[in-house]
């Protein structure tokens, strides 16, 4: 079996402090170097999102931010120019503990506060994207994907109408298959391990009640346990059958 393809997860971290967001200038990487970002690292094996932007946090900038505090506001699946593609979370976080320092500065030259309204024209353009889409709010994006399908809804889009023969031909169908799971041959007994079976009846109308004996197509078995694979098969139940 080919392996699968892989995609690095990274967070970044959206520090917020009233109308201001906290930007960091890189310096001395093998990436953006001048420009600004934001708190962010990758997420390490065994790690939870979460925990990863907590201890970029810490790490960074030299304060503790509480899960509690945190929310993740946005995913980008992102295409480098380099080819490597990346899955980014983007987390907020408005409350935290202790003094914000330059604690990496052998990574970023300057740690400053900047109004959301005004941002650096030199911000790293899929983050400043990705604020952006937080402010809009857009939970998805891609970026550097040429043959990406837009996400925004098309304008253009009109739902397609149904005749009223199609719309009870619909109910019709619905209606012969309300049941959840039934066995591959009838009568007897799923195979697998399904231990035991219950039978419920749903009424034909949606205000009436549930009968012992429901009409044809409304009576449905339901298998308690692991749905085994012959199990998934369906068919319509008829009352003089049961």
């Amino acid at each position: 079996m080919p392996d699968r393809f892989g995609a690095i997860p990274e967070v970044h971290l959206f520090l917020l402090n009233d109308d201001r967001l906290l930007l960091l200038r890189r310096c001395n990487t093998d990436y953006e170097n001048g420009n600004y970002s934001v708190i962010a690292g990758g997420v390490e094996a065994d790690e939870e999102v979460t925990a990863a932007a907590i201890r970029e946090a810490s790490e960074e900038v030299g304060i503790d931010v509480r899960p509690a505090d945190i929310d993740v506001v946005g995913v980008m699946h992102r295409k480098g120019a380099d080819g490597v593609v990346s899955v980014v979370f983007f987390l907020t976080a408005r409350a935290w503990g202790g003094e914000i320092v330059n604690a990496e500065p052998w990574n970023h030259d300057e740690v400053s506060w900047h109004s959301v309204d005004n941002l650096p024209e030199n911000m790293i353009a899929y983050v400043r994207a990705a604020f952006t889409n937080y402010r809009q709010g857009r939970f998805y994006d891609t970026v550097g994907w040429d043959d990406t399908v837009p996400v925004q809804p098309n304008p253009s889009y009109r739902p397609t109408r149904r005749s009223p023969t199609q719309r009870s031909e619909e109910r019709r169908r619905r209606s012969g298959s309300r049941f959840i799971a039934q066995t591959s041959q009838w009568p007897g007994s799923c195979t697998g391990d399904l231990p035991t079976a219950e039978f419920r009846s749903f009424s034909p109308h949606p205000r009436g009640p549930a009968t012992s004996r429901a009409p044809k197509h409304t009576r449905a078995m339901t298998c308690r346990g692991t749905l085994s694979t012959t199990c998934r098969r369906t068919r319509s139940l008829t009352s003089d059958k049961l």
